[in-house]
């Protein structure tokens, strides 16, 4: 054998041996026996320890992709030795090496979003059954994933991301929290098994992103209106940034709206005051994004085109504005579907089995803080089609079936609503489909009585 043919196969022994050998430990030791680490100092020989293993992983890394070699072994090994050591990523997340070359340029984009996330869309749209198509290197990725998006120690790694670290500018920034946002959805909302400790670990992070990236839309909404504003400084100035906010936000709501179905979680959005705040980036939404009608022109050549009943509307030009006709979509701007995911999140803390025993006055004061924070309104105003957010009809009137049972003082306040605007076909086929009607007593007191169709 030539020396070079030689230290490949060498290098490719190493590998291999390292992931068989930390496979079969239980646990990967990590400086001296005895640790004096507290969590918050550092222990030198640990630190020690996961430097040298950075070093040998980002030299890994450079061999196997410079010779375009399988990385499925290093891939075990890197698995092995995050999850049979808490203190690994712990100590790894604060060296930069590790995070720009190992963490980032490594697994989130060439493991993650290269092949992993890739190889699923591209199954999802065959309709290959995902999970049992999956290669080991596909498998070892997903299950070092969850752990790190389970570690307590990442929640830091994203904050330093939102906070846009000295070396780095907002679009780097944001286009990895983009890349992690994209790819945690898909693994997480196809997740039904987390304990406590994973479930708080997640939403800590969820819950930090989601409530930063609000705040930065709602300063874009403070200071710009898309009427105020030409198309041109949207799509140069704006359109940008939205983008990635856009990315993210719809993604970390996707991860909430199915960790929500966890009592735990719900739990943790009511503590941190999530239902306040969910309204309010509604409200803001509601408020500055359009209801657009949009077709498919084949006469235009397959463009996505406003429909001709707007045009009578002094503000259908600002409604052209959000609409991408070179790629023939609704620009992140109005960020489309974002309000009928918030009103399906909002809806899950209103549900209830009437088989089940149900602490009512609970069920109350949720309802109640839903009317107190405007939202209980909101809601009742997406009750129509719109082409910005398909299906948010339907998820709006589940939402308002709930928020109305049993609570006299939501149904009072809904028909006085109904009773200020016109009372057209579509408000009374509203009021039918969530299972009420306008009723105006002797006295000429307005309120709602039950239909047929009411929840029992």
């Amino acid at each position: 054998l030539s020396n070079g043919h030689f230290k490949e196969r060498t290098v490719e022994r190493v590998i291999e041996t390292l992931a068989m050998v930390t496979q079969l430990l239980p646990k990967y030791k990590l400086g001296k026996d005895i640790d004096v680490s507290l969590g918050l100092d550092i222990d030198q020989d640990v630190q020690t320890d996961v430097t040298e293993i950075t070093q040998y992983l980002m030299y890994s890394i450079d061999y196997l992709t410079r010779n375009e070699k399988d990385d499925t072994m290093l891939m075990i090994f890197f698995n092995n030795i995050i999850n049979k050591n808490d203190k690994f990523l712990q100590y790894a997340l604060r060296e930069n090496d590790f995070k720009d070359q190992v963490l980032e340029k490594y697994f989130l984009v060439k493991v993650l979003n290269e092949n992993v996330y890739t190889g699923l869309t591209n199954r999802h749209k065959e309709n290959i059954n995902n999970e049992e198509s999956l290669n080991k290197k596909e498998l070892v990725s997903l299950q070092l994933l969850k752990k790190i998006l389970t570690h307590e120690s990442i929640t830091p790694y994203f904050e330093g991301k939102l906070v846009n670290e000295a070396n780095r500018s907002f679009d780097e920034n944001y286009e990895i929290l983009s890349l992690w946002s994209r790819i945690s959805s898909t693994l997480l909302c196809n997740s039904a098994k987390f304990d406590t400790f994973q479930l708080t670990n997640i939403m800590i992070w969820v819950f930090m992103i989601l409530e930063n990236v609000s705040m930065s839309i709602l300063k874009i909404f403070e200071k710009h209106t898309i009427s105020s504003i030409d198309e041109s400084y949207i799509d140069i100035e704006l359109i940008p940034k939205t983008d990635k906010f856009y990315d993210i936000l719809m993604n970390n709501l996707d991860v909430l709206s199915h960790l929500c179905q966890f009592q735990h979680c719900q739990k943790f959005v009511l503590h941190y005051k999530g239902i306040e705040k969910l309204g309010k980036l509604l409200g803001v939404l509601h408020t500055n994004c359009y209801r657009l009608s949009v077709h498919i022109d084949d006469k235009q050549g397959g463009k996505l085109t406003l429909n001709d009943n707007l045009k009578k509307n002094p503000d259908f030009n600002n409604w052209s504005k959000v609409i991408d006709k070179e790629n023939n979509k609704i620009k992140s701007i109005n960020f489309p579907h974002i309000k009928s995911l918030i009103i399906e999140i909002l809806t899950k803390f209103l549900v209830f089995d009437n088989e089940t025993t149900v602490d009512s006055s609970k069920i109350e004061e949720l309802q109640n803080l839903m009317k107190a924070e405007s939202i209980l309104e909101v809601v009742l105003s997406n009750c129509a089609i719109d082409d910005n957010e398909p299906f948010i009809k339907e998820r709006a009137i589940m939402f308002l079936k709930y928020a109305l049972h049993n609570n006299q003082v939501n149904q009072e306040f809904v028909a006085k609503l109904e009773q200020k605007t016109t009372v057209d076909s579509q408000s009374e086929t509203l009021l039918e489909e969530i299972g009420y009607e306008v009723d105006i007593s002797k006295n000429g007191k307005i309120g709602l009585k039950k239909t047929s169709n009411s929840i029992n």
